[in-house]
């Protein structure tokens, strides 16, 4: 205690002499009348003795611990809700980062998986020509670049298909005609 509040260590000091010589009476007295036997001291005043004995105690506890007690338990209260104060602030910016950057992935995935949709719906529709931006270079970039060869490949598959087929159409005309 004197170390941690040097000023209550001073008062407990000077008052712990107080009670330590009056208990040192008291032990004094029990030692020479009441174990002895001879008992020069009358029951009252042994009484009178031991009760300031004990009051001297008590008030040094009710006078200087206890208001230590409560000033340091105080502290100790307000420091910490000062702590919890702060950790709780701490927790919700990081819930709010979290959930900012949790909101920022979904539109940024939303946005891609929504182009990625509207062009395989075009290419399925027979827009040989539908082709996507490639916005990233993370795996839905490398998703978006094979999509945009697929649909490359389909058209010159098809377009050489269609080729073939007019040539086969105009030689057909031709062994007609001959």
């Amino acid at each position: 205690v004197a170390k941690a509040q040097p000023a209550l260590g001073t008062a407990l000091r000077e008052n712990s002499k107080q009670f330590t010589e009056a208990g040192n009476h008291m032990l004094g007295v029990i030692n020479s009348d009441i174990l002895t036997g001879t008992a020069t001291m009358a029951a009252p005043a042994y009484y009178e003795m031991a009760t300031q004995t004990i009051d001297i105690g008590y008030q040094l506890f009710f006078d200087h611990l206890v208001p230590a007690l409560h000033s340091s338990v105080s502290q100790r209260l307000a420091a910490d809700q000062r702590d919890m104060a702060i950790t709780i602030g701490i927790a919700l910016a990081a819930l709010l980062a979290c959930g900012y950057l949790t909101l920022g992935m979904t539109f940024a995935l939303g946005d891609a998986v929504h182009q990625l949709h509207a062009g395989s719906q075009r290419l399925a529709a027979g827009d040989l020509t539908a082709r996507l931006a490639i916005t990233s270079t993370d795996e839905l970039g490398e998703i978006t670049k094979a999509f945009n060869e697929v649909a490359g490949g389909m058209q010159q598959l098809i377009g050489s298909v269609q080729q073939s087929t007019r040539e086969v159409a105009a030689a057909t005309r031709r062994l007609a005609d001959a």
